[in-house]
């Protein structure tokens, strides 16, 4: 259970490999994160498992019959933006939404299981807040 003005965030794993996991998760999200490098194989595996099929399959098994809202999440990004353009563009050609913040390829975040994250003043802020502005957290500080 969370308490008042705190939120959970659950990581699944690969799809194609865990299922049952992401289809429990899915059934109970406010709103789905995929996060992707802003690379072909990567992008395929968007596209070729097929991700948005089991996201909308799920809506029969939520209370109110809809998907969650699902967002696309450029994370591993490097200096070049070329790439993060042509993929976000790509994406939302395909009927994606697409957060316009992006995470870089740091490692702290890859090793972020031994020394966690805050949001506040790394990459994830920038995040956060465009999340609250769209809606998608509340306006109120968070726990």
């Amino acid at each position: 259970m969370l308490a008042p003005g705190q939120i959970a965030v659950v990581d699944c794993g690969h799809a194609e490999d865990h299922r049952a996991i992401v289809t429990s998760v899915l059934r109970v999200t406010d709103v789905a994160i995929l996060n992707t490098a802003p690379t072909p194989s990567d992008i395929d595996r968007i596209e070729r498992l097929p991700l948005r099929a089991l996201i909308d399959d799920v809506a029969a098994l939520r209370p109110d019959g809809e998907p969650p809202q699902t967002w696309v999440l450029l994370n591993r990004t490097t200096h070049s933006s070329v790439a993060v353009k042509q993929f976000r563009t790509y994406l939302r050609d395909a009927g994606w939404n697409v957060f316009s913040a992006t995470i870089p390829h740091l490692q702290t975040y890859a090793q972020s299981m031994l020394q966690p994250v805050t949001a506040r003043g790394s990459a994830y802020d920038e995040l956060v807040t465009e999340m609250r502005d769209r809606g998608l957290l509340p306006k109120e500080n968070l726990a």
